[in-house]
């Protein structure tokens, strides 16, 4: 199973260990071969998955119309098929899912290839880069607090929480970063 964050799961792991042997998962082993002369994949630690949509968004065909001869060939040409059970027994929660709405794990898998693939992995702002983030927002807002009024201060508060909230979206959407919105 990847791993979970407080039951979330967002990252895909790169390897395992095996006593002193690493090996790298089914994911990154089908990723590196999808694509062996482009950019190497780093064999180690994890990175987060970028999700396309939600549960369902990635085509699934079923066994009983691959048997009956339904499949259309230019559907599975050229691409990475995932052969696998979609029962609902191990659904994953991820950060797409929502309400009580789970992804099967084997489309949490799809994900994953599909980001290591397309080497577009969500990244993490760093710690010193977090800490200038938020010691920027703290000075422009005790500047900006300090001009307004009691009434103003609501709505500032609100103007500044929208704005955070646009520029998270758009550094997850534009540059596949993700900025704590928190």
């Amino acid at each position: 199973l990847p791993p979970s964050q407080s039951g979330v799961y967002r990252s895909q792991q790169l390897s395992v260990e095996s006593g002193t042997e690493t090996y790298p998962t089914f994911e990154a082993r089908t990723a590196a071969y999808w694509e062996p002369a482009s950019t190497p994949l780093p064999m180690a630690g994890s990175c987060l998955i970028n999700f396309v949509g939600g549960p369902g968004t990635l085509p699934n065909v079923s066994l009983s119309r691959v048997l009956a001869g339904d499949l259309v060939a230019e559907m599975v040409h050229d691409r990475v098929v995932l052969i696998g059970t979609t029962d609902n027994l191990l659904g994953l929660r991820t950060p797409v899912c929502a309400g009580s709405e789970a992804m099967s794990f084997l489309e949490y898998q799809a994900n994953a290839v599909q980001t290591l693939i397309d080497r577009t992995p969500i990244r993490t702002l760093s710690w010193p880069g977090i800490l200038v983030l938020l010691t920027g927002l703290g000075v422009i807002s005790s500047l900006l607090y300090q001009r307004a009024k009691a009434v103003a201060g609501a709505r500032l508060a609100m103007g500044i929480l929208l704005t955070s909230t646009l520029i998270a979206l758009a550094g997850l959407w534009f540059l596949r970063l993700w900025l704590p919105l928190g």
